[in-house]
């Protein structure tokens, strides 16, 4: 809480100009490779020469992965079915979190 109140304290204290920000797009083709928590976020673009983002691909640390989540997740569903659907769903889940939390989140 007291980081919390902190960062209210600063920016309330602070004084914000509004500025018009101006570019001049041009075509490009770039990319990035960023370490995030749980691997390599790799992020590449193509924008045209009007400012339009006309291709874009992101490969996410869950995609490098999600192969050996699958086997995990197959072997582990094959040696338990002996477990309730409901079960069994939850056992799993509970396992793929600290895998990859992204993952666990976004199949709820």
């Amino acid at each position: 809480m007291e980081g919390i109140e902190q960062c209210i304290g600063i920016l309330e204290s602070r004084v914000f100009a509004e500025e018009e920000i101006y570019c001049q797009p041009r075509g490009r083709r770039r990319g990035a490779a960023t370490e995030a928590p749980r691997g390599l976020l790799y992020h590449w673009y193509r924008i045209n020469r009007k400012g339009v983002v006309e291709q874009a691909k992101i490969v996410t640390p869950t995609s490098h992965n999600f192969l050996v989540i699958e086997r995990d997740l197959k072997e582990l569903v094959s040696e338990h079915r002996d477990l309730d659907r409901d079960k069994l769903q939850l056992f799993a889940s509970n396992w793929s979190a600290p895998t990859n939390p992204c993952f666990s989140c976004s199949v709820h």
